[in-house]
């Protein structure tokens, strides 16, 4: 499985990301990076 690692500051991108389809597997959100 694919997963793509966020910080919490681009949260909005990651987000805008998922929305467009352009994440293969899962997008994860990580406030400490």
């Amino acid at each position: 499985m694919l997963v793509e690692h966020f910080p919490l500051q681009r949260a909005d991108e990651a987000y805008q990301l998922l929305h467009d389809g352009r994440v293969q597997g899962r997008a994860v959100i990580t406030p400490h990076t």
